[in-house]
């Protein structure tokens, strides 16, 4: 078993007291907007027999770190890098499907780094689904898939007879002006017609793309 290192000297009251010893110990973490409280009944850390104080050293800072993820539900280090090897994947090759830097996926790997809620599950998504490897592997599809929102600024109203086509919605004015609204089918639940011509566009429009 390899020694711990860590220096005898207290930070706070100078003297060569510190020592490896069992406290309680917790500590409040700000993560990804959220805040965690943190609680090790029996912390091993070094701890100085003449004031109290505590240092947290490599071994201490892991423990803290386990405990974070364990509490906040995130992957640990070893899992992401085990799910990484079982998909016989090198580091670059997985990160290029989840669309993060390689250095930021070997900071998820060592632990210099916990990730985000958001991009934990989008991995757990990944190692899970067949499906979604395959997808997130596919860059031409990916590229020309999806929903696409746009909100308008106003709802559009008008009595001017009003066709639904494939083409989207056109709209022929009093004064004879074709007016086409989407360039994409619309999608059922975008309008609501009002009487035999009326039309209302919902806030909120959605096309498939």
């Amino acid at each position: 078993m390899q020694e711990r290192r860590f220096s005898r000297k207290c930070a706070e009251c100078h003297q060569r007291t510190m020592n490896l010893a069992s406290v309680p110990y917790s500590v409040q973490i700000d993560h990804d907007g959220r805040k965690y409280q943190v609680a090790i009944p029996d912390f091993v850390v070094p701890t100085c027999s003449n004031c109290g104080a505590v240092s947290i050293d490599a071994p201490a800072a892991e423990i803290i770190d386990a405990k974070l993820r364990e509490q906040a539900g995130l992957l640990k280090a070893r899992e992401i890098r085990e799910f990484r090897i079982k998909l016989r994947l090198d580091q670059k090759e997985l990160a290029e499907r989840l669309g993060v830097a390689p250095a930021t996926l070997s900071r998820w790997e060592t632990g210099a780094q916990i990730q985000q809620r958001s991009l934990d599950r989008f991995m757990r998504l990944f190692f899970l689904s067949e499906h979604a490897r395959r997808l997130l592997g596919d860059e031409a599809r990916l590229a020309n898939s999806g929903v696409a929102f746009e909100t308008p600024t106003n709802t559009i109203s008008t009595t001017a007879p009003v066709t639904v086509n494939q083409g989207g919605v056109i709209v022929w004015t009093e004064d004879g002006t074709t007016i086409v609204i989407g360039n994409a089918p619309l999608v059922k639940g975008e309008f609501v017609v009002e009487g035999e011509n009326r039309l209302n566009l919902l806030p909120q429009i959605t096309r498939a793309i």
